[in-house]
């Protein structure tokens, strides 16, 4: 990887400067993936070399006026304007060796038949001018004020112009009322507001043809490019307050935000018979409300030993308020099995698949006694084989796959010139579809696959009569692996979503910084410091794979909410040094 820029400065007056900088940012990587002889996927093996280079180049210009007026130069002004020119151009080549001659011999040149070779290229070109208008009162008022406008080279040219403003305040009430207060030591209120537009990926405006794997013939697209595209636009509004107290000893930051998303753009379904699959076009509104507070405290602060606590929590709920008309749900992502869809009134984060097909709301079944008793949402059971039923024709809601909440728990103790910090995070609330657990309870690895080993085991639920009334099932299952096999089978999402709540030890350090005193020794060296840390120390939790941070890489993108034979996660365990001058 490469990258850098250069920029210089020119002060025209006291009050005004001009600024030119350009910067690029290039990297390539080189891959390799094989597939060994006699894997189920690839009989007679596999290789495949690809080759993926970024490139992006920035310029920009800035024009900056700096004043101060009033009778005691109370009113503070800082104006800006500038410009922006971006150009991104990605390239991805990839030789594949679909069969090989020999085994254990990764080459292009042992191909069985002729090396299938794709190469794609991608450019895009943003230009953009900025204005930022910056006030302040007494240092306990500030107003900022700003305005962008972008060209995308990927939209429309009728709507490849958008403009997006944004203001925000801040006031410092002790500054304000002259508060010399012990108690309340630092007091601010903030709010904002901003409107953010947003393009898509380049090449998204034409349905165009690509090389197919049988030479001399093509395939085109399946997603049909709305010509009348529009910019995404998001716009939030934030307030928040920070609160410090005895003397910085203690301290709280409160966020509130809202943001909504509409013209989102997105690939919506279409009837096949039309030719396409997809359409991408402007679609959907989405909602984004949260919480963000952060806190701090400082209980033992003497002369040679001082203990500060920190504490963070955030909360963020999602809501779909529109999609396009005509569509009833949008598939986000999917895995191995089920979708994430967003739904109206539901969340963006929604999973939804197979589950177990189970006894309607307001099902009774008659005793032997006669009472009855509510079997309302029991699991269905096969009467003559004993294994539960999973409903592959229907998809229902299975839960959501973001956290109720996410927080953390740090402390730094300081004892002369040692600081030891400790740091905790945690997640409460979170699904997961585990591809691992299915497996794993498939083939009887877990302790959940125990019970009935010897005797067999009749599971809870009910079985249909040939009437048509529900009765409790008793049958004893056939075969207790086969009954395992169905019940975390791989089409069942209900059974296979797993809880990814958690507490980790996410770090520890130990840091030693060099006495002022020894460091006057040597002049040229300003301060100096040793650390040794470790990360991903432990984790609590009942996710029963590895990890319960944990996602799938989908081509180039990471998607949440699924999890496909996920390796062991790693500590890791380091030391630094630190030197300035």
């Amino acid at each position: 990887r490469v990258f850098g820029n250069i920029n210089a400065t020119f002060n025209l007056h006291k009050k005004f400067s001009a600024m030119l900088r350009g910067g690029i940012d290039m990297n390539q990587e080189e891959r390799t993936y094989t597939r060994p002889w006699s894997s189920k996927m690839s009989p007679n093996g596999e290789y495949r070399e690809q080759i993926i280079q970024n490139y992006e180049m920035n310029m920009d210009f800035m024009l900056k006026y700096d004043d101060k007026f009033g009778a005691d130069k109370e009113f503070g002004v800082t104006t800006t304007f500038g410009g922006n020119h971006m150009k991104m151009r990605s390239t991805n080549e990839n030789q594949t060796a679909r069969s090989l001659l020999l085994p254990g011999y990764y080459t292009l040149s042992n191909a069985v038949d002729n090396v299938y070779a794709t190469k794609t290229n991608s450019k895009k070109v943003i230009n953009s001018l900025y204005g930022l208008i910056q006030l302040s009162y007494k240092n306990y008022l500030f107003i900022d004020v700003t305005g962008r406008n972008d060209w995308s080279s990927t939209l429309p040219i009728q709507n490849n112009s958008y403009f997006y403003p944004s203001v925000s305040t801040s006031l410092l009430f002790n500054e304000m009322l002259d508060w010399k207060n012990d108690k309340l030591s630092f007091s601010t209120l903030r709010l904002s507001y901003a409107k953010v537009g947003n393009d898509t990926k380049a090449y998204q405006l034409s349905r165009l043809y690509a090389a197919s794997e049988f030479g001399g013939s093509y395939t085109i697209s399946t997603t049909v490019p709305d010509i009348n595209l529009k910019p995404e636009d998001v716009t939030s509004y934030e307030i928040g307050t920070e609160l410090k107290f005895l003397n910085n000893k203690a301290g709280l930051d409160v966020t509130y935000y809202n943001s909504e998303s509409s013209n989102l753009i997105v690939n919506m379904p279409v009837d096949p018979s039309s030719g396409a699959w997809y359409v991408l076009t402007n679609a959907g509104k989405i909602r984004n409300r949260g919480w963000e507070v952060a806190a701090f405290v400082t209980p033992i602060s003497i002369k040679d030993f001082t203990w500060r606590v920190n504490a963070s929590w955030s909360k963020n709920n999602t809501k779909v308020l529109k999609l396009a008309d005509g569509i009833s749900s949008w598939i986000i992502s999917s895995g191995p099995r089920g979708q994430i869809e967003a739904r109206v009134g539901g969340t963006m984060t929604a999973m939804y698949g197979s589950g177990f097909k189970r006894a309607p709301e307001g099902t009774f079944v008659t005793n032997a006694d006669g009472t009855t008793t509510d079997v309302s949402n029991k699991i269905m059971y096969d009467a003559s084989t004993g294994y539960p039923i999973v409903d592959t024709e229907n998809s229902k809601y299975i839960g959501d796959v973001a956290p109720d909440w996410k927080g953390s728990l740090g402390s730094t103790f300081t004892y002369k010139a040692f600081t030891l910090k400790v740091l905790f995070d945690m997640q409460k609330g979170g699904k997961v579809y585990s591809l691992s657990n299915n497996k794993l309870n498939q083939f009887g690895k877990t302790t959940k696959t125990l019970e009935g080993r010897y005797d067999g085991l009749i599971g809870d639920g009910v079985v249909l009569n040939s009437d048509g009334s529900y009765s409790m099932n008793t049958t004893v299952t056939k075969s207790i692996s086969e009954y395992y096999a169905t019940y975390y089978g791989i089409d069942n999402v209900e059974a296979n979503m797993v809880e990814t709540e958690y507490i980790k030890l996410r770090e520890v350090s130990l840091e030693y910084s060099i006495p002022k005193k020894v460091l006057n020794k040597i002049k040229f060296i300003k301060s100096a410091s040793f650390s040794i840390y470790g990360r991903d120390l432990y984790c609590w939790t009942n996710y029963p794979i590895f990890d319960p941070e944990v996602a799938t890489l989908n081509g180039s993108e990471i998607t949440p909410g699924f999890e496909t034979a996920q390796f062991p996660s790693t500590r890791s365990f380091g030391a630094s040094v630190r030197v300035s001058f």
